[in-house]
């Protein structure tokens, strides 16, 4: 049984946000105010969260069966995923969530997702189906680059092997907050590029004007170059 159901408005107005709170499961989910504005983004984002939901209780559920079975404690778990506004335009909404989790393990855990909204299509698209995937491999090199230094900054071993820029968690960013995206801002989730210790890393990698040579016509005036 439910013991504490809560929908509240998140810190900015109009946004939304879920709280959850049982003996099994704390539920935490939350989007802004203008993701909540478009009808059909907002749709998907209540089906991601049913989903996140339904998934979250029933590992709290056999989690908590394992427990009774081993005869050890069993410890209210946790999913929390709060979507961000990372930069947004007339054409395009970028958007990034932090996620964080914790099943009863040695620590919580952390991870990001991602969602780039079209505004005039009416629905999701990708970083690599707007700029292309050359773009990403010439841009790699230097995404390796920044983030090598990032880490090392921290105090950690640079990866041996730099993690694929192809297979992060990439949305656009927008420094100057002029209403053009100016770099790709990677999200690395902790274990990825170095230990659960050292946290996870934010690398944004500036636009050249040759990574925006395969924009096709249509979203090139949401961009530009540094």
């Amino acid at each position: 049984m439910i013991a504490l159901l809560v929908f509240l408005l998140a810190a900015q107005p109009g946004a939304f946000e879920r709280r959850e709170d049982t003996p099994l499961l704390s539920f935490h989910y939350a989007w802004p105010a203008e993701a909540k504005a478009i009808p059909a983004l907002r749709a998907e984002l209540r089906r991601q969260m049913a989903r996140a939901r339904a998934e979250a209780l029933a590992n709290a559920r056999e989690t908590r069966e394992v427990s009774r079975e081993a005869q050890v404690a069993f410890h209210q778990e946790m999913f929390d995923k709060v979507w961000s506004v990372e930069a947004s335009n007339g054409r395009l909404l970028s958007l990034t969530a932090d996620n964080r989790t914790d099943q009863n393990g040695a620590h919580p855990n952390r991870d990001f997702d991602s969602l780039i909204w079209d505004r005039v299509r009416g629905r999701r698209t990708s970083v690599a189906a707007v700029l292309g995937a050359a773009a990403l491999t010439g841009m790699n090199a230097r995404y390796c680059s920044a983030l090598a230094a990032m880490v090392a900054r921290h105090g950690g071993e640079p990866p041996e092997r730099c993690p694929p820029l192809a297979e992060r968690v990439l949305a656009f960013s927008d420094a100057d907050h002029d209403g053009r995206f100016d770099a790709l801002h990677v999200l690395i989730a902790p274990y990825v590029a170095a230990s659960y210790a050292d946290g996870s890393f934010v690398v944004d990698v500036p636009f050249e004007a040759s990574d925006l040579t395969a924009v096709a016509a249509a979203y090139r005036p949401a961009f530009e170059s540094r």
